[in-house]
């Protein structure tokens, strides 16, 4: 059976889309979308199928799909029944805790490359950030405690209309440079330093277990 394509609405300012569901529901379907997809099964069982593969799924049941890669999963509910969304404390501190692994990641890989820049002589002093997640002072936070670099948020809700904007100045000669046109035309509202002391060694540690799992991760590659 061809799988169906799902369209994800994602805003121009946004980095992802969120959402909680039960069964039945209008994406369960073997379907597939350009997007990575995180799936994280809070009540009931049944059976999944990505690609080619075939397995068993129970609550706590955690799924990452790779970009086009149609997946669909199959829960044993009897006909006619259907399961509702889940809105307890559990299904909002699990989303919560995904939430936040997923920015500390995110942060993580950043303080990898920063580490690799420093390394060939090209030091990063601060990470600025706009639009998006970005607007979010907890994200903000984050990735200055995970990357251990300060974090500077910009004033522009829409960044990628800004750059448009800034490029097309530069191109009707209204800036003689870039570097004029972005001091100009951006600013920041805020600046968020990195953590330090227990907190900060706490990161550094989680980081290195970062780089551990990416080590095993690889050498299972190579297996498979």
């Amino acid at each position: 059976m061809e799988p169906d394509l799902e369209v994800v609405q994602i805003g121009q300012s946004e980095s992802f889309k969120a959402w909680e569901h039960g069964y039945l529901f209008h994406t369960v379907r073997w379907h597939f979308h350009p997007e990575y997809e995180l799936h994280h099964v809070v009540e009931t069982s049944g059976r999944y199928d990505v690609g080619d593969y075939i397995e068993e799924f129970e609550p706590g049941h955690l799924v990452l799909t790779g970009p086009n890669l149609p997946h669909n999963w199959i829960n044993n509910i009897p006909e006619g029944h259907h399961c509702r969304p889940w809105y307890g404390k559990r299904a909002i501190v699990s989303l919560v805790a995904l939430y936040i692994a997923g920015i500390c990641g995110i942060g993580y890989g950043l303080r990898q490359i920063n580490e690799a820049k420093a390394a060939n002589g090209a030091p990063v002093k601060r990470i600025m950030i706009s639009g998006g997640a970005g607007q979010q002072d907890l994200v903000c936070q984050l990735l200055a405690d995970t990357t251990g670099k300060p974090v500077v948020a910009t004033a522009s809700e829409e960044p990628v209309l800004l750059g448009s904007a800034i490029l097309a100045g530069l191109a009707g000669g209204v800036f003689p440079d870039m570097t004029l046109a972005m001091t100009t035309m951006s600013s920041s509202t805020a600046a968020f330093g990195p953590a330090s002391g227990r907190l900060a060694e706490h990161h550094a540690a989680r980081f290195n277990a970062f780089q551990r799992l990416q080590n095993v991760a690889r050498e299972v590659q190579k297996i498979a």
